[in-house]
């Protein structure tokens, strides 16, 4: 069957004291083999240290993808970045994942 997957969040990234530092959300798709690095939906961002003056530099992402699931697979939203940075899913009403069979 096909599934429309949606992830949607607030973002939040350590601002640095100079450089990037950036992150990325993604809807990584698994089966009964164990986790995958098939990740076909994916969002960017970067933080700067003239994004503000908080600890944290905050953007909505968002990316969706349809999916093709059998027996045994699973999709999941996942988030990572620049090694050793502080990152933040909000988790308030700003976060949401979706998914509905449309196939």
């Amino acid at each position: 069957a096909f599934y429309h997957c949606e992830f949607n969040t607030l973002f939040g990234i350590t601002r640095p004291s100079s450089g990037v530092n950036w992150g990325f959300i993604g809807i990584r798709k698994n089966n009964s083999s164990g986790l995958s690095n098939n990740i076909s939906a994916q969002a960017y961002t970067e933080a700067t240290n003239s994004m503000g003056t908080s600890t944290y530099v905050y953007g909505m992402l968002s990316c969706a993808c349809i999916y093709s699931l059998a027996a045994g697979d699973w999709v999941e939203p996942i988030f990572s970045g620049s090694s050793g940075v502080a990152m933040r899913i909000h988790s308030g009403n700003y976060t949401n994942f979706t998914a509905m069979q449309v196939g």
